[in-house]
């Protein structure tokens, strides 16, 4: 159980470590490719490359953070779930509109307890795999609220339901 626990997390570890070198690299392919762009195209293409890469810092910190800790989450800080996830829906944005999704965000103040790298790395996730996994003319919602103390995240698509057994 042990080994096979430690190959699900390399796997998963994996994936998530490719998904923004992926993005990263088409970003700048599509910019050196485009013979017409202009250096406003370019500082804007590689803002969006340091920000990608940002994300994979954070990323490989939040990895760290769980490899070297037996006993879960250490680092325990107060954030505003909301901001995390307008942050999130504001750098995704462009790719949603390039995949012809549109994305809606509820959010409400919402102040959450936790690893706030994690959290945040926990919805870059969900709103990136919400608009991959969606259909032109699709809808991706965002939401945050809080209820009898309890900070809440909601994450929808109009893309296909996975099967519960699949979850």
């Amino acid at each position: 159980a042990s080994f096979a626990s430690q190959r699900h997390f390399v796997a998963n570890a994996s994936h998530e470590l490719r998904t923004p070198l992926a993005g990263q690299r088409t970003l700048l392919q599509v910019a050196l490719a485009d013979p017409d762009a202009d250096a406003q195209t370019l500082r804007a293409t590689c803002e969006e490359a340091l920000e990608l890469g940002a994300q994979q810092e954070r990323l490989i910190e939040a990895l760290l953070t769980l490899t070297n800790s037996e006993r879960g989450v250490e680092r325990w800080e107060t954030f505003r779930l909301d901001e995390l996830a307008e942050r999130a829906v504001l750098v995704r944005r462009a790719d949603a509109e390039h995949g012809g999704v549109e994305i809606e965000a509820a959010l409400d103040e919402v102040t959450a307890v936790g690893d706030r790298r994690l959290v945040e790395s926990l919805i870059a996730n969900l709103v990136e795999n919400a608009i991959a996994h969606n259909h032109p003319g699709g809808q991706v919602w965002v939401a945050t609220h809080g209820r009898a103390g309890r900070p809440t995240l909601l994450v929808a698509n109009t893309g296909e339901s996975i099967p519960s057994s699949e979850v």
